[in-house]
């Protein structure tokens, strides 16, 4: 598995300071309902941890959001709850196949419905995929989990158009960097497949990029693909 030691053109502290420039987006920008109340709907928790509240509220405002927090903070509940309480489906880009059954399972356990969260991968049979795209299609689905590879694809990009997209999440984001410039390069057209599914504008549905840790380096790497392969980072 090869990594990639970025070199950045920017002094850090630039860096930094611009990845804390919220920009707001009036075009999906609307009245936020109770999260704290759909919270305890669909997972059974009184209260958020740490910044979960703030990034959810973020993406919810219809802004490009950026997370860094460590493994165990929650990361998850920062675009599966935004899905559930959104209209459409969000497409949730994942790097592994086990992560996303895992999160399938967990997500299927907590809604009550098989249908309520889905993957499309290569482990799927011709049947398998049929089912998943009619339960998509007849918006039964709020999360569709896919590789980077499945979204280069033109059979499912011209699915994913039939569809409502509510944002686009990008989990474990820090293989942008280490793996998309030469191990997994599907990691580097995020962007531009993105704007090829979506049914909105490309500036009207928002991304969200996660991971557990990040340099500066991958930061400022994801900053300068923005209009190609990830989005400006809005909030740490």
């Amino acid at each position: 598995m090869a990594t990639v030691k970025l070199k950045s053109a920017k002094p850090k502290a630039e860096i930094k300071k611009s990845l804390k420039q919220p920009v707001e987006n009036p075009a999906l920008k609307k009245d936020l309902p109770d999260l704290t109340a759909a919270l305890q709907k669909h997972f059974g928790l009184d209260s958020f941890r740490g910044t979960q509240e703030d990034v959810i509220t973020n993406l919810l405002s219809g802004n490009d959001t950026f997370v860094i927090m460590p493994t165990g903070g929650g990361k998850s509940l920062c675009y599966q709850l935004p899905a559930i309480i959104s209209d459409g489906v969000a497409i949730i880009v994942s790097p592994l196949i086990a992560l996303m059954k895992n999160q399938v399972d967990q997500l299927r356990a907590f809604g009550g419905s098989d249908s309520i969260a889905h993957f499309l991968n290569s482990s799927l049979t011709k049947s398998d995929i049929g089912r998943v795209k009619d339960d998509v299609l007849a918006g039964k689905t709020k999360l569709l989990y896919v590789a980077p590879e499945s979204l280069t694809k033109q059979e499912n990009i011209d699915f994913l158009r039939l569809n409502q997209v509510s944002f686009v999440a990008v989990d474990e984001a820090h293989c942008i960097s280490e793996w998309g410039h030469d191990f997994r390069p599907a990691y580097l057209r995020l962007g531009v497949n993105a704007r090829e599914f979506c049914q909105a504008a490309a500036d009207t549905v928002p991304i969200i990029a996660l991971t557990g840790t990040a340099s500066f380096d991958v930061l400022d790497d994801g900053s300068n693909r923005s209009r190609y392969s990830l989005a400006q980072p809005s909030l740490l």
